[in-house]
């Protein structure tokens, strides 16, 4: 795959990443993984993130956002945002 792909729990912790992810925000799998994706977004304040987060509960969401990589570069991303629902 060559997009950047995470799972992201209801309260912001990064569950799941590939390794396209990893790579864009510079840094190894095993410390993107259990860390607050919000940490990674900039250019858009926290409070906007989390309505943008808050709105894909509703219904899948797409938005322009930039992520900061672990050596200093901005990226600008796209955001797809869809809810998965799961058994307990």
């Amino acid at each position: 795959m060559h997009e950047g792909a995470v799972t992201v729990s209801k309260e912001g912790i990064v569950l799941y990443s590939n390794s396209y992810f990893a790579n864009m925000v510079n840094l190894p799998l095993s410390q993107v993984i259990g860390t607050v994706f919000k940490d990674f977004v900039t250019g858009i304040s926290k409070e906007q993130l989390d309505v943008f987060f808050e709105e894909a509960w509703k219904s899948p969401s797409k938005k322009e956002v930039y992520i900061q990589s672990g050596n200093g570069k901005t990226i600008a991303v796209l955001i797809s945002l869809n809810a998965l629902l799961v058994d307990n």
